[in-house]
């Protein structure tokens, strides 16, 4: 196993990352004993490398333990795929995610911020993270309101402002998100 690892490391140092895929690949039976640690160190290593797809790869072939303990790799992933343009690939990260693990603030705002117009339900997308237990905020708020509008769903944008307001103990709308409102 130490032997095993240690190439694995070895090529990632190297950044033959290519070369550490085809060989976790071919032989991933033999690897079962050490297969998460390089899963998760080839992902990492992808992300670093912006090869997003490679590293979505890699840690969607985690066992639901190691994915599940593996959130804030999973986090900058979907936040930067949904930087990219790749909103489904991030979306279905995360529904996956749900199955294992509780998501992230980070990878919710990701995906309001990413939510192509008429494609999702904005509001389907929040309601579904905080019931698996992301604690939203005011930015949270901000980039739902943002993202009805961006949908065409001003009614809902307003109605979400207005129980907004209704909540104590929160602070404020992101001014940006408000003029965003107030523009529409």
């Amino acid at each position: 196993e130490a032997a095993i690892y240690s190439l694995f490391f070895t090529l990632i140092e190297k950044n033959r990352l290519a070369d550490c895929k085809k060989l976790v690949v071919a032989f991933r039976h033999v690897l079962s004993p050490v297969r998460p640690l390089v899963y998760q160190l080839i992902g990492e290593a992808f992300l670093k490398e912006n090869m997003l797809l490679d590293a979505a790869w890699s840690l969607m072939s985690l066992s639901k333990k190691y994915f599940s303990g593996s959130v804030h790799i999973v986090s900058t992933l979907v936040v930067k795929l949904c930087r990219e343009g790749f909103y489904e690939d991030g979306k279905r990260i995360t529904a996956e995610y749900y199955k294992y693990g509780i998501p992230s603030r980070s990878m919710l705002h990701a995906l309001l911020r990413s939510v192509p117009s008429k494609s999702d339900n904005p509001i389907g997308i929040y309601d579904s993270m905080i019931a698996k237990g992301v604690v939203a905020n005011e930015a949270s708020i901000g980039l739902l309101i943002e993202s009805l509008l961006r949908c065409n769903r001003m009614k809902d944008a307003i109605k979400v402002w207005e129980n907004f307001r209704k909540c104590e103990g929160m602070g404020r709308i992101p001014p940006k998100s408000l003029e965003c409102l107030f523009d529409a």
